[in-house]
């Protein structure tokens, strides 16, 4: 799961760098400070968008009591493998073969347990945070749309997923702060 979330992000990011380097042929310049136009692509901080709402509260309540729930049950399981894994380091000179055989499974068994867990608590954290953040997206998505249009911008990218390490700050605008004013009137 996780490799499939990073290689659709690692696709977005992509794609984003593909959307620039067609912009040339997208409308939507602004004008530079010398008169002449430029384009001009907006940057959201979704964290901070998301935080900024009463959805996005709610969510992350969702998301910190869903990792309440495992924390205890994935420390639990962490304390059966530490303690197995003791036992096979330090005392096996007093065991028999079988004795060793029988703690191995049992450590084995506890690994798998602790992975699946695991597994099973960031699944569910993972399916918590993107229907909280696609419902607030979903809510916002209009609103940046029209203000991207107003403006003039001709891409929006989420910050957390724009792909680059460098951008210069003539042909960006973090348009944050209007979508969080805009989505509370």
């Amino acid at each position: 799961m996780i490799f499939f979330v990073r290689h659709m992000n690692s696709l977005l990011s992509q794609f984003f760098v593909v959307m620039l380097c067609l912009a040339p042929s997208v409308q939507g310049y602004a004008q530079a400070a010398d008169g002449t136009a430029k384009q001009v692509f907006g940057l959201v901080n979704l964290q901070k968008l998301v935080g900024s709402v009463p959805e996005g509260v709610a969510a992350d309540k969702l998301v910190q009591a869903t990792i309440k729930r495992y924390q205890p049950l994935l420390e639990s399981a962490q304390v059966e493998v530490t303690r197995l894994r003791e036992s096979l380091n330090n005392n096996t000179d007093n065991m028999t073969v079988e004795q060793l055989m029988v703690i191995n499974k049992q450590y084995s068994a506890a690994i798998e347990k602790f992975r699946q867990l695991q597994n099973t608590a960031q699944s569910e954290l993972v399916k918590v945070r993107r229907e909280g953040i696609n419902s607030i997206i979903a809510k916002m998505q209009p609103i940046i749309n029209q203000f991207a249009k107003e403006n003039g911008l001709i891409a929006v990218l989420r910050m957390d997923q724009a792909g680059f390490v460098y951008a210069d700050q003539d042909y960006y605008v973090d348009i944050t702060d209007s979508i969080i004013a805009l989505f509370a009137e």
